[in-house]
């Protein structure tokens, strides 16, 4: 707060009462005089109803004191004031004041803090070293001797990873994306363009128990065996079909995977443009860097809001601009973006 508004602190040395006398000096004249007086009016049977009425009774009184000379100096406080402390102050250029918690952590092996249930990342030069992080009411920051590492909109209780770009290599992202939730619309659009059996198998797998990042592996690993052939849709719902017949439990993906492998297969032909593994990962990798809100197909990207200070007061519009700033971004982006399938 002293850095917000261009001042400097003192601090009293310990053990000196020396060095803080003119400030208990102070108060027992502020004691005997201004409060000595509302005890008065309250012993006499007066009463205040609130803050503001001991304010509005107090004030006169301030102003007393602050008019009566100093002993020794010939002026009041008050003419101290304008003559020695108002020329110094100056207003700030923004009242964009932001409280920040700083801690000291150092960096893991994996390059990954934990806070507040979710992972951010920082790049690997930094394993190891120790850092200082900083919070603020919608923003993470990671420096080092006041240099910027890396900076992250604020995701707490939310599982899950942010990065940037070459922060995590791609093999060390599969899992995350996975990880990511509210994949279940995605994944059944998948599984419908494949066929009505694949579709009925992965809504029942999405709905099974287990962790979803596991469940969602799996799924992945059924509805990529075609490798985007479209050739193959027909006989991998078949092959779902003939699996789920078999048995009276849920069929599980080691299952259908061992049945495809045995049978004979041509890979050629055409191939979708849209439901492939390579656009699935790309659109998991979008989510982690903040370029894409949730997982979809042809999902437009939205614009990550801006890390620098907005004009606020104390962070209370910083939710409504981030929210307005996704929306605005999303709709202008739907009414541009065109499914290619659709043609």
């Amino acid at each position: 707060m002293a850095r917000f508004f261009n001042c400097e602190v003192f601090t009293c040395r310990s053990r000196t009462p020396q060095d803080k006398a003119t400030v208990e000096a102070v108060v027992k004249y502020v004691t005997r005089y201004a409060l000595a007086k509302a005890n008065h009016y309250l012993n006499e049977g007066g009463r205040f109803n609130s803050l503001k009425e001991l304010n509005d009774y107090l004030k006169p009184i301030t102003d007393k004191m602050l008019q009566r000379p100093i002993r020794g100096l010939k002026k009041s406080r008050a003419q101290l004031f304008k003559e020695g402390e108002r020329p110094a102050l100056t207003l700030p250029s923004s009242w964009d004041y932001r409280y920040v918690r700083t801690a000291s952590a150092t960096v893991p092996a994996d390059g990954r803090i934990l806070l507040h249930q979710h992972y951010y990342a920082l790049p690997s030069q930094w394993i190891r070293q120790k850092i200082i992080i900083e919070l603020t009411s919608d923003t993470v920051r990671f420096t080092h001797e006041g240099t910027l590492i890396a900076a992250y909109p604020r995701a707490d209780n939310r599982p899950g990873l942010s990065t940037r770009e070459d922060y995590t290599p791609k093999e060390h992202l599969i899992y995350d994306i996975f990880s990511i939730g509210n994949q279940d619309s995605m994944l059944l659009q998948w599984a419908r363009a494949i066929g009505a059996d694949a579709e009925a198998w992965c809504r029942e797998a999405l709905n099974g128990k287990g962790r979803y990042a596991d469940t969602v592996r799996h799924v992945h690993a059924v509805l990529s065996l075609p490798q985007a052939y479209t050739g193959l849709y027909q006989e991998l719902n078949q092959c779902i079909k003939e699996q789920r017949s078999l048995s009276l439990f849920k069929v599980s993906a080691g299952t259908i995977e061992r049945a495809w492998k045995n049978m004979p297969h041509s890979f050629s032909g055409p191939k979708d443009n849209r439901f492939t593994p390579e656009n699935y990962f790309n659109c998991g990798k979008d989510v982690l860097t903040g370029k894409r809100e949730v997982m979809g197909w042809f999902a437009s990207t939205v614009t990550q809001t801006s890390l620098k200070s907005v004009s606020e007061h104390l962070h209370g519009s910083s939710m409504y601009s981030r929210r307005y700033a996704a929306v605005k971004a999303a709709l202008t982006g739907s009414s541009t973006v065109i499914d290619k399938s659709a043609e």
